[in-house]
């Protein structure tokens, strides 16, 4: 047993000796008091700060209760608000119905605690979408499988475990969409905390922002952002889950949290291990040995193995005159992937791999001041990262290697040299946020976000030119984005606004291997500005119109503006921030008065202007330059509905038209007004949930099924005159990315008297070839299954 593997066991002992097991189901239906159910009933745990909202049918449910003297709250807007005090019994079940009257003036209070703050969320001026994870945990599914559920969001990603990740939304993608971490910026984590590795169980929330980005996200974004929110335990908890599945493909995670008895002191663990060999088969092409004509075969992918290891120990005070919040963190990753091939699948590797490693202290401060709000975020990382493309053999598709004939060969992803590239990247984050409440109506936010990054590296395979070592010379690179937000309420709420104003501030330094200016440090700095405004219009209780519209602004990041520090990638210090226009009108509304029918409508138009692209500058050397300008217009809706309490299903479905504009500097005016290629403009999802009402094998059983569809794609970019219509073919198959459809099947036993979750789960049922962009092909039908115990005290 390693250093790493001897802590882990010791933290988890640790946990599992401190908690105590004893659980029970507090379940029970709200009626008025005349006997009718109640649907939208806020059930409160005070003590657990635990909170769930009735059914259609007026039925609620709380599992894995500690037993304990209870304080329950029961609220809807309309009815007065009532307070049980309830001790559970040892048995499996405790039921408790209640009944609350109907109360023709309305108390300012019980408006307040009507709705959860996830569904709050979801009304709000601002569009976004909060997806909640606690359901999904007990799944083996992964956050790109979730988020493709998500109108307006396609997630694509190159491969399988630990492949590469591009979100689209909205039309936009890569960098035009920022991620966050509890608001903070996600690049300081490393590539080991990403979508692709992250589990479930890990978040408790996920919320997607649709156009304009409130204050408190401090960053450059053009048209979104994904922010993801860690658990947040209030009592002790200890949380294990472990799947395995196909491809030799293993995940195991486990996350506590233990406030020390009679201390306001308390002390966390977060963390997981992923891995998995991605040995799928795949289908590409292979030349004739003797011919050379290119037949498609199916081959086991033979160099796609991926880990990641995470762990978050936190410890700090509550609820002190000092601090509601003081914490301290210390997190530690590391992660390794190898390479199979480029991105367009023509290009066989056999050795080439990329591996990284992070060191990250991280403070965090919350302090509530009567009407001011004052909450600061503080970090450090130090991370390093290694690709190496030295190899001894180069390869075929059936794994085969030949030993290269001479000593001073060629790299496998480089025709022209090897590479040892080693980087080190020194990064520090600031976060402060200050909200003051005016009054019941208004308030202020300040946000503003500090990002310092330096980097430094070595390559013993680059050939130092005027004695300049580019990797070894420091490159700097600092953040600074500013906002101002004010929040209002007119006409007793029937009219919610949101303004913000913000200031991207860049400065930094590099030498860049250019023509023009060779070995110089080159130094740039720039400043922008954005305003945003949102605006809901509340027509009834169950109804509301939202516009919003954002002039924003995305800075090129490091690699842009300074390249790779090597000649591969040329540096351009003369880049233009890119600018967005972003407009969305949407309706929301429920489609029957007992509210099991939701219809959300949102449609979009966004200009961004200033593209920043990857363009050829020299037969070897690529350079990032300012080309054409993008114009989308598109529109989502999502259809959700609860029909009865034990099924739920929802249907979402997008379109974007996505056109290249101004596109004289892009140097090839056939391709005016033509499809952005490379990214889906047509695709939808459809998924159902259904609960056994009664028991079976001591225990309860959930099934759900998810369905993905994307229509085919351009792989390069025609004439418009050239496109193929919607379901339409096109005059060259290869420069499509085919139609996708894509089923993933599960089924969740609970184990009746003990807070364990078995799930099976079959992905790409039906074993279709899907791809993902860039025809990286994806696993075929799978199956994966979890096992996860929850305590919570």
């Amino acid at each position: 047993m390693g250093v790493k593997q001897f802590i882990f066991f010791i933290f988890t002992l640790i946990f599992c000796i401190s908690l105590n097991s004893q659980t029970t189901t507090i379940k029970g239906v709200v009626t008025t008091t005349s006997g009718v159910p109640l649907s939208g009933v806020l059930v409160d745990i005070i003590e657990t700060n635990t909170a769930v909202v009735t059914n259609a049918n007026g039925n609620y449910e709380f599992n894995n209760i500690q037993i304990n003297d209870l304080n329950i709250n029961f609220s809807l807007y309309g009815y007065k608000s009532k307070n049980i005090f309830f001790k559970p019994k040892k048995d499996n079940q405790n039921i408790l119905n209640v009944s609350i009257e109907h109360q023709d003036e309305i108390l300012e209070e019980v408006i307040l605690v009507d709705k959860s703050k996830t569904q709050r969320q979801r009304e709000a001026p601002v569009k976004i979408e909060v997806i909640d994870i606690k359901e999904l945990q007990r799944r083996a599914i992964s956050l790109p499988q979730i988020l493709k559920q998500v109108s307006g969001v396609n997630i694509r990603q190159n491969g399988a475990v630990g492949g590469s990740t591009i979100i689209n939304l909205n039309g936009m993608q890569g960098d035009d969409i920022r991620f966050f971490r509890d608001g903070i910026p996600l690049d300081y984590l490393g590539k080991a905390f990403n979508l692709s590795f992250l589990p479930t169980d890990q978040l408790k929330n996920i919320e997607i922002y649709k156009g304009v980005l409130p204050t408190a996200l401090g960053a450059d974004a053009l048209g979104g952002a994904v922010n993801l929110i860690s658990n947040d335990y209030r009592n002790n908890g200890l949380t294990a889950s472990y799947s395995f599945g196909a491809f030799n493909s293993h995940q195991f995670n486990v996350n506590g949290y233990y406030k020390i008895p009679k201390t306001k002191l308390f002390i966390g663990l977060s963390s997981y291990y992923v891995t998995s060999d991605n040995d799928y088969k795949i289908l590409v092409d292979i030349p004739d040995e003797e011919t050379a004509v290119l037949q498609e075969e199916h081959v086991n992918r033979f160099h796609s193995a991926a880990k990641s290891t995470f762990a978050e120990f936190k410890t700090g005070i509550k609820h002190t005159k000092i601090a509601d919040l003081l914490e301290l963190g210390i997190a530690f990753s590391d992660m390794h992937s190898d390479r199979q091939s480029d991105i367009w699948m023509r290009q066989v590797y056999g050795e080439v791999t990329y591996s990284e490693n992070a060191a990250i202290f991280n403070t965090h401060y919350i302090k509530k001041l009567g009407k001011l709000n004052i909450d600061i975020f503080g970090a450090y990382s130090k991370i390093s990262s290694l690709y190496d493309d030295t190899p001894e053999n180069y390869y075929n598709w059936y794994g085969e290697a030949t030993p290269y004939e001479t000593e001073n060969h060629s790299g496998e992803s480089d025709d022209e040299s090897q590479s040892y590239e080693s980087l080190n990247f020194k990064n520090t984050v600031g976060r402060i946020n200050l909200t003051y409440k005016l009054n019941k109506s208004h308030q202020f936010n300040f946000n503003h976000n500090y990002t310092n990054t330096k980097r430094t590296g070595s390559n013993p395979f680059q050939i130092e030119e005027n004695g300049i070592d580019f990797l070894n010379t420091p490159s700097k690179y600092t953040k600074n984005v500013t906002g101002l937000g004010f929040t209002s309420k007119f006409f007793n709420g029937k009219i919610s606004n949101v303004l913000t104003l913000k200031r991207f501030g860049i400065n930094g330094s590099a030498v860049t291997p250019t023509i023009v200016d060779y070995g110089e440090i080159k130094s740039l700095s720039n400043a922008s500005y954005g305003i945003g405004n949102s605006i809901k219009y509340k027509i009834n209780n169950h109804q509301f119109i939202r516009v919003s519209y954002e002039n924003s602004t995305r800075i090129p990041n490091m690699l842009e503006y300074f390249g790779d520090s090597e000649s591969d990638i040329l540096g351009n210090t003369a880049l233009k921030p890119e600018r967005s226009n972003n407009l969305n009108l949407g309706f929301y509304t429920h489609l029957n008065e007992v509210k099991t029918l939701w219809f959300d409508f949102n449609s979009f138009y966004r200009f961004i202007e200033n593209n920043v692209i990857l363009q050829a500058y020299s037969l070897y050397q690529s350079q990032y330059k300012n080309t054409d300008d993008t114009q989308i217009l598109g529109a989502e809706f999502t259809l959700k509905s609860n029909p009865i309490p034990q099924l739920n299903y929802n249907v979402s479905l997008t379109y974007q038209n996505i056109r290249r504009k101004n596109i004289e500097n892009s140097g090839d005016i056939l391709l005016t007004d033509s499809r952005r290629p490379n990214i889906p403009y047509f695709f939808g999802s459809f998924g159902i949930n259904y609960k056994l009402k009664r028991e079976i094998l001591r225990g309860s059983f959930e099934f759900y099924g998810n369905y993905n569809f994307t229509e085919q794609y351009l792989l390069n970019a025609i004439p418009k005159s050239e496109e193929p219509s919607l379901f339409g073919n096109a005059n060259s198959e290869s420069n499509l990315i085919p139609t996708q459809n894509l089923i993933n099947l599960g089924l969740t036993y609970k184990v009746k008297k003990l807070p364990l979750w078995v799930n099976l789960e079959t992905n790409n049922v039906f074993n279709a070839e899907i791809y993902d962009g860039f025809r990286v092909q994806k696993p075929g039908r799978n199956f994966n299954i979890k096992l996860r115990y929850s305590i919570n005290n």
